[in-house]
């Protein structure tokens, strides 16, 4: 095996190690969304069960007002205008975990296998055009 074949291949060995860890980080971010998903709806129902034991001892209108739950939907948190990466709190997690499993980082990845495999194939590409220019030289210098 020639050089620029072992070169080849090693750069096609790499590329594959690049997508392998794309789709790692992407599936870590998607794990990381779905566990801070469970723990907002857990907080959501330890809040609840307060308010609730809170409502069953006090009377009044303003207990009327205290029985909104924490939203858990990271698509209707990301909707809402007023709220930001600066949101303080589980959903404030639970929005950054979801812009974090949205964004296209993976794709960085993706592009530098191409761009390595890309790599790997010009010095055979060379080799091969040089090779064929030899030919039409020896071609053109015996006529």
């Amino acid at each position: 095996m020639n050089m620029s074949s072992r070169f080849f291949w090693k750069s096609v060995a790499v590329a594959v190690l690049l997508t392998i860890s794309g789709f790692g980080y992407s599936g870590y971010m998607q794990h990381k969304l779905s566990t801070t998903q469970r723990t907002c709806e857990t907080e959501s129902q330890a809040k609840m069960a307060t308010i609730n034991a809170q409502r069953a001892k006090e009377s009044g209108p303003w207990t009327e007002y205290q029985t909104a739950e924490f939203t858990c939907d990271p698509s209707k948190l990301d909707a809402d205008v007023s709220l930001g990466e600066d949101t303080p709190g589980i959903q404030g997690e639970l929005l950054r975990a979801y812009h974090d499993a949205n964004s296209n980082t993976q794709n960085i990845f993706y592009g530098i296998a191409l761009l390595t495999v890309l790599v790997g194939v010009l010095p055979a590409f060379w080799y091969f055009f040089l090779a064929r220019l030899t030919e039409i030289a020896t071609a053109v210098r015996r006529k």
